[in-house]
């Protein structure tokens, strides 16, 4: 049986908190949401769900974002999207685990020097700026 990706309705645009952390949704083949909607959601959490693919940019589209946390999920690949920059409310990114690599997008390594920000990778794949580092 295929299992669609992992989607929040259209018409949550209310939706402040989504923690979907410690499922096996990947294992049903699903994928980060890329069709959040809700302007209100300060909370997305996807830790150790088994996700494969890239953190969709669509998540910089979110203003009200303060914590992304995916950590655990060693099938995430790619690069942290250079839209999450413009997140001036987020104040943690977690991808610790995963393999995420490449470099911090300037936007968020300007976050973290000033103390906005924090930031958890694994900092033998990804170019860290200054960030809290898991080996």
């Amino acid at each position: 049986m295929a299992w669609p990706r992992l989607r929040v309705h259209k018409y949550m645009t209310k939706l402040e908190i989504l923690n979907a952390s410690s499922n096996l949704f990947g294992l049903f083949g699903a994928k980060l949401a890329e069709t959040l909607v809700s302007k209100s959601l300060y909370y997305f959490g996807g830790a150790d769900c088994l996700f494969t693919g890239t953190i969709p940019s669509t998540l910089g589209l979110l203003p009200a974002l303060e914590t992304i946390d995916v950590h655990g999920n060693v099938g995430l690949f790619g690069l942290i999207p250079t839209e999450l920059g413009e997140l001036t409310n987020q104040a943690l990114l977690d991808v610790s685990f995963t393999n995420i690599s490449g470099p911090v997008p300037t936007k968020l390594c300007e976050r973290v020097e000033t103390g906005l920000l924090e930031i958890r990778a694994n900092c033998s794949l990804v170019d860290c700026c200054s960030i809290n580092a898991t080996k």
